[in-house]
């Protein structure tokens, strides 16, 4: 009992010293009168370890590194979708200098594997995320009833790369854990206008 503790305390100690963590998701939804919900929806990257990225199959990373939420259901109506990014923590110690995302929505059944891109945002300024927030809006609208557009919902978040003249994060000799500090949130509103 002792020993097995004594690995275990060893093993937390290495994993501490690496600085090594996964990326984590947080989902919220809250239901307001009148067909208004929100989904707040917070990711920290923590340090990617690029030489596991793509299953491990590249010996090099892209200038951007893509990362997806876990699916959340929007199960009312909607006429129109608005959304935005701020970051809750700036980033200070990677090379990223930018941020891309696009929501996609598809069926929750286990017969329909597609997800299509409903609304997109193009790559901006991560410096600038929460002095200019209007460069990171996303919109989507829907004249019928939006059901018909899927009832299941994700992100695809792109952290791009700052070094000039490179299209890789790293090369194959370099050591691939990238770290992160950052926290990002995102607002997204579901409104359903009626005959507005």
């Amino acid at each position: 009992m002792f020993r097995r503790t004594l690995i275990l305390t060893a093993l937390a100690l290495v994993v501490m010293a690496s600085g090594a963590t996964g990326q984590t998701w947080k989902s919220h939804t809250t239901a307001k009168a009148d067909g208004f919900l929100v989904q707040e929806i917070t990711f920290t990257p923590g340090s990617i370890d690029t030489a596991n990225y793509l299953d491990g199959a590249a010996a090099f990373v892209n200038d951007s590194l893509i990362f997806t939420s876990p699916a959340f259901a929007v199960k009312q109506a909607w006429t129109t979708m608005s959304g935005r990014a701020f970051y809750q923590t700036q980033d200070t110690v990677s090379i990223i200098d930018s941020l891309g995302y696009l929501l996609q929505s598809k069926f929750e059944s286990p017969y329909d594997s597609t997800w299509w891109t409903i609304a997109t945002c193009a790559k901006f300024d991560e410096d600038q995320m929460n002095t200019v927030p209007a460069s990171a809006d996303i919109k989507a609208f829907w004249d019928a009833d939006s059901i018909g557009v899927g009832d299941y919902f994700r992100l695809q978040v792109a952290l791009v790369s700052s070094v000039a003249g490179s299209s890789n994060w790293r090369g194959e000799d370099v050591s691939g854990v990238i770290p992160f500090n950052a926290v990002y949130r995102w607002y997204l509103m579901f409104v359903h206008k009626g005959n507005q």
